[in-house]
């Protein structure tokens, strides 16, 4: 494997990887439907606000989500839509597949 390829497949694997933890997983599928704010999903997830902006960095960091300032409030939305196909891919081809 050569280096570029080499680089290229580490950076695709970390953003598999900040995927696959189950919480992130839930935060892109409410981002494919519509933005959310911080509190939106501290209140959804019973979960502090840390913890929260944690998963939600670490899915930025990988550009699955981008955010967005507005006032007090930073909304989050998918910036990467193929999620979409890629969780419905997953669940229809391989989904029941153990």
């Amino acid at each position: 494997m050569d280096t570029m390829n080499k680089d290229r497949l580490e950076s695709l694997s970390a953003k598999f990887k900040a995927m696959s933890h189950p919480t992130r997983l839930w935060m892109v599928e409410q981002l494919i439907r519509e933005e959310h704010s911080v509190c939106d999903f501290v209140v959804a997830l019973k979960l502090d606000h840390s913890t929260v902006s944690n998963h939600l960095s670490i899915l930025k960091q990988a550009f699955i989500i981008e955010d967005e300032k507005r006032g007090k409030h930073v909304y989050y939305s998918l910036r990467a839509d193929c999620m979409t196909d890629i969780i419905r891919c997953m669940e229809e081809k391989i989904g029941n597949i153990r």
